[in-house]
């Protein structure tokens, strides 16, 4: 009878260790590199944007030398670089790029330098119709950006051709601001899924997926943890919350419906990888997580870097990070 008890006892303990214990499903797999592509023998110093591709091309920003440079498959040479021209513009910093077709945008202030990626021949400079653009991009029936107005934050589309430049804009729908910050604050990604728009917050996670066709919203939600959510969040004195990763830095689309998000540590590194979260002086930025999505906004997988990342880009069964302020370039090889 006292050994049935203590069994029972037993038997009780294990059951409620095991409950208030992370759980191990999902538990990350670690990645490492296939390469690491030194660019500074290239002339190319500070990478500050994701890498993009074009028929076998890859192009990387260089905010030291406000270019954008555009090298073979291998990262062997530069072919050529393009910058903003200053003959036409008087902007002085390239925030950004982005490909549309065969033709590449230079994001500055006042608006994009245009070129022909065919020919590399510059096509002119045009006023940004869109005031603090994040991306531009292509969907299955127009292109597609953001753009902030009085109201707070829109998806728009837009056609283009380079003697109207930018026409036809439209709005698709509003982004609401639920973060309660200034406009300029409520960055994120656009990018197509599917039949369907998708953004997404940078800092909350929050995605909002569209119909472009009926233009409304038509579902939202928050892209889920890989880990328990008690684990994931913190107060700060204010009784602000926030999650240690639930952030979404960066995105790259790898099929019509399947995508990949740059995140934040949590607790299943703590345990399988090389970092000491209690000398981490900012465990905020210890971007090392890149989790995998379907189109219905489901977690397929989720995986460790082996060095800290800003931006990915997938292309082609490879994973391309890069870190602001470096001149390296990782790849990673992706089942």
């Amino acid at each position: 009878m006292i050994r049935n008890i203590v069994f029972l006892v037993l038997v009780f303990i294990i059951s409620a260790c095991s409950k208030n214990k992370p759980s191990s499903e999902g538990k990350a797999k670690s990645l490492t590199y296939v390469s690491i592509d030194l660019l500074e023998s290239l002339g190319i110093y500070t990478i500050d944007a994701p890498v993009r591709e074009f028929e076998g091309d890859y192009f990387i920003l260089d905010r030291s030398q406000q270019k954008v440079a555009r090298v073979d498959d291998s990262f062997a040479a530069v072919k050529c670089f393009f910058d903003l021209q200053e003959s036409i513009t008087d902007d002085n910093e390239v925030f950004g790029f982005d490909i549309l077709g065969d033709r590449l945008f230079l994001r500055s202030l006042s608006g994009f330098t245009v070129f022909n990626l065919r020919t590399n021949a510059l096509l002119g400079f045009h006023r940004n119709p869109f005031p603090l653009t994040q991306q531009l991009i292509a969907g299955a029936q127009s292109y597609y950006t953001t753009r902030f107005s009085r109201a707070g934050l829109e998806v728009v589309s837009f056609k283009w051709d380079d003697d109207q430049g930018f026409h036809s804009v439209s709005t698709i729908a509003e982004i609401p601001n639920s973060r309660n910050v200034i406009e300029i604050d409520q960055s994120g990604w656009l990018f197509a899924m599917d039949a369907y728009l998708v953004y997404l917050d940078e800092w909350s996670g929050e995605y909002y997926v569209m119909d472009s066709s009926k233009k409304k919203i038509i579902t939202k939600g928050r892209l889920p943890f890989s880990g328990p959510i008690e684990e994931n969040y913190e107060v700060d004195e204010d009784g602000f919350s926030f999650g240690t990763y639930k952030n979404a830095y960066s995105v790259s689309v790898s099929s019509p419906n399947t995508f990949w998000a740059l995140r934040e540590v949590d607790w299943e590194i703590s345990e399988s990888a090389d970092i000491d979260l209690e000398k981490e002086s900012d465990r905020k930025r210890i971007r090392r997580r890149v989790h995998h999505f379907n189109a219905n906004m489901e977690l397929i997988d989720s995986y460790v870097l082996a060095e800290i990342g800003n931006c990915i880009f997938y292309h082609d069964g490879k994973l391309f990070v890069n870190h602001t302020g470096s001149e390296k370039v990782y790849v990673y090889a992706l089942d």
